[in-house]
């Protein structure tokens, strides 16, 4: 029986610990904490549209998603950014979309690209892109990053992680070095240099295969 007591008081304190963090002092801490792990898990998935505001153990998604799946697939990846959740455990407890839109594309207009291939090379020149790209967003990303070049918006993107793949290979692009990006098989040419190999092997998503020369 005094185990047992003993037990419970134990779970009670570290209830009202918790709590103390999340309304107290600490909410602020616990707050960063979830919004860096939010920001993490959505960057992980392709979402590079999306930024997080968190208020709790609420996450607020705002932003503009490119289609009404890419959407929900951000919500799941914040929902699930830390392992444990829960008011207790000190995980995201609702994630709200309701502060976030979706970018006004018919997509039923658009082609399917099978398969879904992007180019990218990177010569003194600056950065050149052709193939096939998911979404409006994505293209004004690649000339964010400086590329030039033809590019189409196409359905058939394999999944999230391909945006999130194809954006992380462009940033970190050597000069005098290239890649494709087939559905989920990454190639690489050129000058790649062992740490940009490193960081895409370390960054491929479940599924992708990379080849490297």
């Amino acid at each position: 029986m005094k185990i047992l007591i003993g037990l419970i008081a134990l779970g009670v304190l570290g209830v009202l610990s918790i709590h103390l963090g999340v309304t107290g002092p600490g909410a602020r801490t616990l707050e960063a904490r979830i919004a860096e792990a939010v920001e993490a898990a959505l960057h992980e998935g392709g979402h590079d549209w999306a930024r997080v505001r968190v208020e709790g153990q609420r996450a607020v998604l705002t932003g503009i998603a490119p289609t009404r799946e890419a959407l929900a697939a951000a919500r799941r990846s914040a929902a699930r950014a830390v392992s444990i959740g829960g008011p207790v455990a000190g995980g995201v407890t609702a994630v709200n979309i309701g502060e976030a839109d979706i970018a006004p594309l018919d997509t039923a207009i658009l082609p399917t690209a099978r398969p879904f291939i992007l180019r990218l090379s990177r010569s003194s020149g600056g950065l050149t892109a052709e193939g096939f790209v998911p979404d409006p967003d994505f293209e004004r990303r690649l000339g964010l990053l400086g590329a030039g070049g033809s590019v189409q918006v196409a359905r058939g993107m394999p999944d999230p992680a391909w945006r999130g793949l194809a954006l992380e290979a462009a940033g970190i692009l050597p000069e005098d070095a290239g890649l494709s990006l087939t559905d989920r098989r990454l190639v690489l040419t050129g000058n790649w240099n062992a740490a940009s190999r490193a960081t895409i092997a370390d960054r491929l998503p479940p599924g992708y295969e990379v080849v490297m020369p």
